[in-house]
């Protein structure tokens, strides 16, 4: 419903009058009782219709902050957003799933029965309002939609098929992003202590069990959990504490990484070893991988490593010498992968010392690189990965001990291009290239990826970030003639650095004094915000105070007389 920009109109103060009669809609169609209105629909809600580019309209409700509370369209009843539901998470059933799941629901997906967890809530009937949150945060929703399937009957979903939730409404939608603070998924515990707040508030009547999902045994599954965490501590601080390796533990944190390998990951066999060892080597235990290499091991190469693995049952190979290929890996069965207790793997696709560190008075854009396969054998010979992303200032690490320690200077300061740096580094002619263009040149094996972080992101919330591909995406500002010679300025693609389009028309209004309308871009099919008159200095200025760079703005004036040919 809210994949698209909604097109709000300007927001007004919602009657007391109105307020109440929405409030009484809501105990009747969700069966509140012994909640005061204001926890509700606060004193100081406000009110807007929307009319989207989907042809849906209706109105949606906010708080004071513009923090969207509910919303409804002519032909349903008043539903609860999300940010609602983090206040109050049994106002409505839930349904769980997994988190690969939340992350397709966030990208505009329905839920399907398969990726549902039963058991379900009784009141998962037919045609009811559900949210959707994770098994591992069970009061926290993510999406609220609407239930095709009754789910109270269904005791077992795999093997079955079907939408089991229609979703209206889910986490980093454009109803989220009309909201003027950024929103913030509450943590399990947070939304526990709110039901259990609010349960002392209305003491008289209970929340239904149900309701809560049982999160008596939620809790007790995350003490299990714990406990499987602390168990599996040991390897973590081994690795992080050690600084010197002897022969025995590089070979027990290979071994360790190919049974976390086999019941963590999943691969497609039959698989070349040198991919499987970029699953092996992604799977280490958290150390510096300059300690854990395979020339520090006692196999001193991959082909004796996986053979001795074969001779564990571990694995079955298939070739001669060095051409190794792996057909099938140890089962549940095996008593070595049994008793293995998986253990946390640290990311590495960001590293805290070689990014610069993120400026919290203005934003600051951070890029990743993703090897292509013409690197494949460059990292081989590393004896890294290639399958994880890395910041400019590793590669430039990376580069710089391998040309060291292949001894690839030359006289002049030159560099030698062995065969594969050759595969990566394109020359037209020679072999060698001067030591000052080789990174750049280099970098062109690479896919970039960016990171976006907003002004005043706190340090915690840094890592939590999505990183996108392709390079930083430019605000678009274009100023031209419409019929009717009417001059304006049309600004897009400003969304991706965190702007609200409301606030943004907002602020132009003022500052260029003349009207503003929020539109879709026909070629990007973003939102578009549109200000009468030529003013690209002062959405310029504008978006430079907002913590902008003007290297990230393509400005097009179309009023510009072209130069006549001579």
């Amino acid at each position: 419903m809210f994949k698209k920009d909604p097109d709000l109109k300007p927001l007004s103060n919602l009657k007391n009058s109105d307020r109440k009669k929405l409030f009484a809609k809501v105990v009747e169609d969700y069966k509140v009782s012994n909640v005061p209105i204001d926890y509700l629909f606060p004193s100081d809600s406000k009110q807007g219709n929307f009319k989207s580019p989907l042809k849906i309209s209706g109105t949606i409700y906010t708080d004071a902050e513009s923090t969207p509370t509910w919303f409804k369209t002519k032909d349903s009843n008043v539903l609860p957003s999300i940010m609602t539901l983090w206040r109050y998470p049994s106002l409505i059933p839930i349904v769980l799933t997994n988190d690969m799941v939340i992350g397709k629901l966030i990208n505009g997906a329905d839920l399907m029965l398969p990726g549902c967890i039963p058991p379900f809530d009784s009141r998962c009937v037919k045609g009811s309002i559900v949210g959707v949150a994770s098994y591992k945060q069970p009061n926290v929703v993510y999406a609220v939609g609407e239930c095709l399937l009754g789910l109270s009957d269904v005791e077992e979903t795999v093997g079955k098929s079907g939408v089991a939730v229609r979703v209206y409404h889910h986490f980093e939608d454009h109803l989220c992003q009309l909201a003027k603070i950024t929103l913030k998924p509450p943590k399990e515990e947070e939304a526990l202590e709110t039901i259990f707040q609010f349960q002392d508030v209305t003491s008289e009547e209970p929340v239904e069990e149900d309701g809560l999902h049982n999160n008596a045994e939620a809790l007790n599954n995350e003490v299990q959990e714990e406990t499987i965490e602390h168990e599996a501590s040991d390897s973590n601080e081994l690795a992080e504490v050690l600084t010197e390796l002897t022969v025995e533990d590089v070979d027990m944190f290979f071994e360790r990484a190919l049974l976390q390998t086999i019941t963590q990951d999943k691969i497609s066999l039959p698989i070349s070893a040198s991919n499987f060892m970029n699953h092996i080597l992604k799977n280490m235990p958290p150390i510096d991988s300059n300690l854990v290499t395979m020339k520090k091991t006692s196999w001193k190469k991959t082909s004796k490593y996986l053979k001795a693995m074969q001779k564990l049952k571990l694995l079955d190979l298939k070739g001669k010498g060095e051409d190794l290929t792996i057909i099938s890996v140890a089962s549940s069965d095996n008593e070595n992968v049994r008793k293995f207790v998986p253990y946390t793997v640290k990311s590495v696709n960001s590293s805290k010392h070689s990014q610069n560190k993120p400026s919290k008075d203005k934003l600051t854009i951070l890029f990743y690189y993703k090897p292509n396969s013409c690197t494949r054998n460059f990292f081989n010979d590393n004896d890294k990965v290639t399958n994880v992303l890395y910041s400019q200032q590793e590669l430039k690490d990376i580069l710089n001990e391998y040309i060291r320690s292949k001894d690839l200077v030359r006289e002049k300061n030159k560099i030698f291009l062995n065969p594969p740096l050759q595969e990566i580094v394109k020359l037209k002619e020679g072999r060698t290239i001067a030591r000052d263009k080789i990174f750049s040149e280099f970098l062109k094996g690479f896919t970039i990826n960016h990171k976006i972080i907003p002004i005043n992101t706190p340090d915690e919330e840094v890592e939590s970030i999505k990183i996108k591909k392709g390079n930083v995406p430019k605000v678009e500002i274009v100023t031209e003639m419409r019929i009717g010679r009417k001059v304006v300025t049309r600004i897009s693609n400003f969304e991706v650095y965190n702007i609200k389009a409301q606030e943004l028309a907002n602020e132009l209004r003022i500052k260029c004094s003349g009207s503003t309308t929020i539109g879709e871009n026909i070629q990007s099919k973003s939102t578009e915000v549109t200000v009468q008159g030529p003013h690209e200095k002062i959405v310029q200025e504008l978006l430079v105070a907002k913590g902008l760079s003007p290297a990230w703005f393509n400005v097009t004036n179309k009023l510009k007389a072209k130069k006549k040919r001579t």
